[in-house]
């Protein structure tokens, strides 16, 4: 048997478009073991734990904007990692 086509698909959790999950900017949730949790950009998109998917700048900012990330990756999310995040992930897209 070939090789399966199958690409993952994932949706934007900003905008609710689907998109192939490389095409998307994953932000994940990191534990650590004696300091709270942090969040931080996969940019491997193969980071284990909790994430959640933007597919644009716009659905970046707007994400940020309305601290969605903090319902998606449940767990609160200081200025500071936001604005880091905003910054970074506006690089990458």
């Amino acid at each position: 048997m070939g090789r399966s086509n199958h690409t993952p698909q994932r949706r934007c959790a900003a905008c609710g478009n689907t998109a192939a999950k490389g095409e998307m900017l994953r932000i994940m949730r990191v534990l650590h073991d004696d300091e709270p949790a942090s969040v931080k950009i996969d940019v491997t998109g193969r980071g284990a734990g909790r994430g959640v998917y933007v597919c644009s700048a716009e659905c970046l900012e707007k994400a940020v904007k309305t601290r969605l990330f903090e319902r998606a990756l449940k767990m609160k999310i200081d200025v500071d990692a936001y604005d880091r995040i905003r910054e970074q992930g506006l690089q990458l897209l």
